[in-house]
């Protein structure tokens, strides 16, 4: 997602991508069922934004499932599997629910 971009996902898969899903200071991102899974990179790279993702599957990431920098992230009924380094990971500015 680039500067300023919103996007809403609905049951979405993301298969074998280098990153799943990777945004910076863009307006907004919504997800709803959505599968992201064997991504080289990280599932969701997600900094200076804001998102709501529910009920999405995040798997066999070579890097982090999740890592959300500084905004605001809501996750609720997400399942994060098998990612190489954190399956969720948080960073200073971050604000999470």
């Amino acid at each position: 997602l680039c500067k300023g971009a919103s996007a809403k996902l609905v049951r979405t898969c993301i298969r074998g991508a280098g990153a799943g899903i990777s945004g910076r200071a863009f307006h907004s991102l919504s997800m709803l069922s959505c599968t992201i899974a064997g991504c080289a990179a990280d599932g969701l790279l997600l900094r200076h934004g804001q998102a709501d993702i529910v009920d999405c599957t995040i798997l066999n990431s070579g890097q982090s499932g999740i890592v959300f920098g500084p905004g605001q992230w809501q996750l609720t009924g997400c399942t994060v599997t098998g990612s190489s380094q954190y399956g969720v990971w948080a960073e200073a500015d971050a604000v999470v629910s």
